[in-house]
């Protein structure tokens, strides 16, 4: 039922996104193209320019869209200026091993610290050229403790509200405490 929810949902958004700016814009992060990223590209009349985040490689809006003030957001495309195209990512920081109390050569779990990333594609709405681009790094996750001990969680990060961090825990139950192998 939740998949056909959300299947359902993503549908239902992407024709809102179609209807009230247009086909063209609906697509236009999917994916982004318009060449080489130049401040030449911002739109010429407005001082303050009313933006559009959509999900790149979809048409999905973006879930921060709404979040934005009232005199930033686009509301049709006859106010829209700028799409900006934002694109969840992630990098491997380390890659902790844990073994048991026996102190054996076998991994029992392992745990990787992940930090996460924001790709914005900033286009130009009339034209389609690229505008700028970046990455907007997320916080680095916490160092992998050196033991831990049987059914505890052990939250690593918590993920901020507007900037993209790191969600990570770890919970076990089967094994005794167990220590990170720090030879890797």
């Amino acid at each position: 039922m939740g998949v056909v929810g959300i299947y359902y949902g993503g549908e239902k958004q992407r024709e809102k996104v179609h209807d009230t700016y247009g086909q063209t814009i609906a697509e236009i992060c999917d994916p982004p193209v318009g060449g080489i990223a130049s401040l030449a590209n911002l739109p010429g009349h407005p001082n303050k320019p009313k933006i559009l985040l959509l999900e790149t490689d979809d048409t999905l809006m973006h879930q921060w869209h709404e979040d934005l003030p009232d005199e930033m957001r686009a509301t049709s495309r006859e106010t829209l200026d700028i799409v900006v195209c934002m694109k969840d990512s992630s990098e491997t920081i380390e890659t902790c091993d844990y073994r048991d109390d026996k102190k054996t050569s076998t991994v029992i779990f392992t745990i990787k610290r992940i930090q996460k990333n924001l790709e914005l594609v900033l286009l130009n709405a009339d034209s389609g050229l690229r505008i700028a681009e970046l990455t907007v790094e997320g916080g680095i996750p916490d160092k992998c403790p050196d033991s831990t001990s049987n059914r505890k969680t052990v939250p690593l990060s918590i993920r901020a509200r507007m900037l993209p961090s790191v969600i990570f825990s770890l919970s076990y139950s089967k094994f005794g405490t167990v220590h990170r192998n720090k030879h890797n």
